[in-house]
């Protein structure tokens, strides 16, 4: 399994208008190098833990079709239950 940790354009700006320190590289300069790396360790899935909106998460999907999963936190304000 090959995972990767990806911001989306939405939380990077809305870190550095925050923070101007911190510097998030663009998915598309990232994201590439990290799946042919996991293609070189011969992954047989390839995850990306992601932080933006379900609308990027879609468009990361539609993009890199060769991502097996994005995991993503809700944005709808309904999360899951907790565990008992």
């Amino acid at each position: 399994v090959g995972v990767v940790g990806l911001a989306a354009p939405s939380v990077a700006r809305a870190v550095t208008e925050i923070d101007a320190r911190f510097d998030f590289e663009k998915v598309s300069d990232r994201l590439p190098p990290a799946l042919k790396k996991a293609d070189a360790a011969k992954a047989d899935l390839k995850v990306v833990l992601y932080q933006g909106t379900q609308m990027e998460a879609l468009k990361l999907a539609e993009d890199f079709p060769e991502v097996g999963l994005i995991v993503r936190a809700s944005d709808d304000g309904e999360g899951l239950a907790p565990l008992k």
